[in-house]
């Protein structure tokens, strides 16, 4: 499976999934993408944010969530050594296990929710 390296590449081996945010170089292995998700329920305390963003924290795998307002959020995936097949599939695990424990989604990168295939990543 082949990924979007950046927002203007058209990938025609996967023309399901959407074009992926753009991803910033931090380190000659590592990577950081910003996930825009917006949730159909306000999220009242940013400490459910905090502490959903701790427990996906491992060695090569980072994860920053900053609320922009009570529907919309920022999340930050900093990848170290991973491919993007393989960041792809933890985002979506992310993702995925984000809308069971914190908030369902209604957009996904300015897409629907449902357009993005993270519920075949249930984590």
């Amino acid at each position: 499976m082949v990924f979007a390296e950046n927002l203007f590449e058209f990938n025609l081996e996967q023309p399901d999934i959407p074009f992926l945010p753009p991803k910033r170089r931090l380190s000659r292995n590592s990577w950081e993408r910003c996930w825009w998700l917006k949730v159909k329920t306000p999220i009242s305390s940013p400490e459910l944010l905090t502490a959903f963003a701790e427990q996906w924290q491992i060695d090569n795998l980072f994860i920053k969530s900053h609320q922009r307002c009570c529907s919309r959020l920022c999340l930050v995936v900093t990848t170290i050594g991973m491919d993007d097949e393989e960041s792809f599939g933890y985002t979506m695990q992310i993702i995925s296990a984000f809308e069971q424990q914190v908030a369902e989604l209604e957009k996904i990168e300015d897409r629907p929710a449902d357009y993005w295939p993270y519920k075949h990543y249930c984590p």
